[in-house]
């Protein structure tokens, strides 16, 4: 099951779009939802403060797992940054990074800028295969990394987000 909903440029559209996807995320457990719904307010909110752009926000709930695409055409480029304790934001992708199972960054045929990921449920068989295949729709299996979308700024670049985050 696919579902899409629009969003405006607002400052009440992250927490909105939050809602959205929770309601869509109830096959997961409780950690794992709380882990969707900051993601999703990290993407909505990137879309209002930095794409300045109405944005679309895409679910698709697959046995096991779920896929969520924030989609805007504000232009740019969203950026995996490294942050420090100090730095008072910067941190959206990084959580990304962190919290999903797989994500990356596509732009649309009319040039929109997609931010998606994948979080599975721990310990559900989501029947996605382990040899690569793809699926039907041709994106990768949803629990399979896949290096050419996954940006990564080498061992350990993720590491020092938990200790400030802690902090």
């Amino acid at each position: 099951m696919r579902v899409a909903r629009a969003f405006p440029c607002s400052n009440a559209s992250p927490a909105a779009a939050r809602a959205f996807v929770d309601r869509l995320a109830s096959h997961l457990s409780t950690d794992r939802r709380e882990e969707v719904e900051v993601m999703v307010s990290e993407l909505a909110t990137n879309c209002v403060r930095h794409a300045v752009a109405a944005f679309e926000v895409a679910v698709e709930r697959l046995p096991g797992s779920m896929r969520v695409e924030v989609t805007d055409a504000g232009g740019g480029q969203p950026v995996l940054r490294m942050t420090d304790a100090l730095t008072p934001s910067g941190r959206g992708l990084r959580l990304v990074d962190l919290m999903s199972d797989d994500w990356g960054i596509d732009r649309t045929d009319a040039g929109a800028t997609r931010v998606w990921f994948v979080v599975t449920q721990e310990g559900a068989g989501d029947g996605s295969s382990s040899d690569g295949t793809q699926a039907a729709d041709g994106r990768p299996s949803p629990a399979r990394a896949s290096a050419s979308t996954r940006p990564r700024q080498g061992p350990g670049a993720s590491s020092g987000l938990l200790t400030q985050v802690a902090a």
